[in-house]
């Protein structure tokens, strides 16, 4: 029996690491979605048109635990990834707080929002603002 997939998902929970990735799952975590980026060296302000990017940087995944996959995070086996889907058109704006700048001194903060996304998959997301103050350590 096929899944229906809605195309606008709701995605409730919400997170970031590494030196820059966000990621956001609904609830059941059977839909996911990853935003990664290169912080730049002064952490200014980017605005990227997905339609140009050189790299897939937002995805849309399908499976089960997802959440368990997002940041790596990975502790039994009871993810998959089903399907995958990029980003082609819209934009994510990515900004960074002044925080730390060693592991040590732990995470800083971030945000990415995306505004009038379309996936290859044909899902698609109006907006939707992730912030997160556990990005990982910045390299500068």
């Amino acid at each position: 029996m096929p899944i229906t997939v809605p195309a606008t998902p709701v995605l409730t929970l919400t997170g970031g690491c590494d030196e820059a990735v966000f990621w956001a799952v609904n609830d059941d975590q059977t839909i996911g979605l990853r935003i990664s980026t290169t912080v730049p060296e002064d952490r200014s302000t980017q605005v990227i048109d997905l339609a140009h990017a050189d790299a897939p940087l937002v995805e849309v995944q399908r499976g089960t635990s997802l959440r368990m996959l997002l940041c790596g995070d990975v502790s039994d086996e009871t993810y998959s990834i089903t399907s995958t889907a990029t980003a082609v058109r819209g934009t994510v704006t990515f900004s960074y707080g002044a925080g730390p700048t060693g592991c040590a001194d732990g995470g800083y903060g971030g945000s990415a929002i995306l505004k009038h996304v379309a996936f290859t998959d044909g899902t698609s997301l109006k907006s939707l603002k992730i912030s997160s103050d556990t990005l990982g350590c910045f390299a500068g």
